[in-house]
């Protein structure tokens, strides 16, 4: 699993440089996916497959888990930008916290938006599918604050526990994400920004199970897992900071 440099360079098989993936270019290869630190500050950046909801029904997809346990620094952050890009356009970004077993939520800067049904965030307890908490770029659920940011902290009640004292006698939380479409026939994706790692500096893709990932959390307290992208390939000479694991 990888440790992420901010000077990591994409490349092709062959050698050359990768032009950056934009809303004109489709994720055809695992390589596309990865967006070096697009966000300011961010660890790594990646983009989500692009999601297309049916004549019938909305599409979903599971985005991200975000794993904390008690541990100093072991807290991890996210920024996730909501792309909707056919038939009706929408952006908005927001923030996520997972502070030990508590997710907190800060709407970042005004949402750039078109007509109704906007694609939306899912707040899910991993441990009842059916508990969950839609959070919109206009949810009511939103209070004012310094700057133009909103926050918002749902609290524990999406949480779910996944190891009792496991990381070292301190208990871990997982949180987890789903990307939903405003409506039938709707297109869009993702860009997940992984800012704060946590303890474990350690990401996982989808060639790791949920089991496997969840396994690994339980003893490491803290990270990340994107089941839906694919793991980037890496070129050691392309590295300037941080290390291969």
């Amino acid at each position: 699993m990888p440790f992420f440099g901010s000077n990591f360079s994409r490349l092709y098989y062959d050698g050359t440089t990768h032009h950056n993936v934009d809303g004109n270019h489709s994720v055809t290869s695992q390589e596309m996916s990865y967006m070096g630190s697009a966000f300011p500050g961010a660890w790594a950046s990646f983009r989500t497959p692009k999601i297309s909801s049916s004549s019938s029904q909305t599409a979903t997809s599971h985005i991200l888990d975000i794993y904390s346990s008690g541990h100093w620094g072991a807290q991890p952050v996210v920024v996730i930008d909501v792309h909707q890009t056919y038939y009706r356009p929408t952006w908005w970004r927001l923030m996520i916290l997972l502070d030990y077993n508590y997710t907190k939520m800060f709407r970042i800067g005004s949402p750039i938006v078109t007509g109704s049904n906007n694609a939306y965030i899912e707040l899910q307890n991993s441990g009842s599918g059916s508990t969950t908490v839609a959070v919109t770029n206009n949810s009511s659920s939103w209070s004012s604050s310094n700057n133009g940011v909103v926050a918002w902290t749902p609290g524990n009640t999406y949480t779910e526990q996944i190891g009792s004292g496991t990381h070292s006698g301190q208990s871990v939380f997982r949180q987890r994400i789903n990307f939903i479409l405003g409506g039938v026939y709707y297109q869009g994706f993702t860009i997940v920004h992984l800012m704060a790692m946590g303890g474990s500096n350690r990401a996982h893709f989808a060639n790791t199970s949920l089991g496997t990932a969840q396994a690994y959390y339980q003893t490491q307290g803290a990270g990340f897992h994107l089941p839906s992208v694919s793991k980037p390939t890496y070129y050691p000479n392309t590295i300037s900071a941080g290390v291969i694991l």
